[in-house]
């Protein structure tokens, strides 16, 4: 039979702690961002509904209408 391995097992701990970073912890920087209560609630109802988080939720939107927006307002700068 072979041998259970624990969770610290199957990451590796030693450079997990030598480097100092969780291996959790997400790579990318986040901002405060504010939104009307209306669109809120709206984006809260969605998280529910489809069981995710609602960060996950805002990021789809962000994204599919940051890519919308682009195609309508042809700038060459958009980094």
């Amino acid at each position: 039979m072979p041998e259970k391995k624990s969770l610290l097992d199957q990451i590796d701990a030693e450079s997990q702690l030598k480097d100092g970073d969780s291996p959790f912890k997400r790579k990318e920087k986040t901002k405060p961002l504010r939104v009307r209560e209306s669109f809120y609630n709206d984006i809260r109802k969605i998280a529910f509904e489809e069981n995710t988080k609602m960060v996950e939720i805002l990021d789809d939107i962000i994204k599919r209408g940051l890519r919308s927006y682009k195609k309508s307002h042809p700038v060459t700068d958009y980094k």
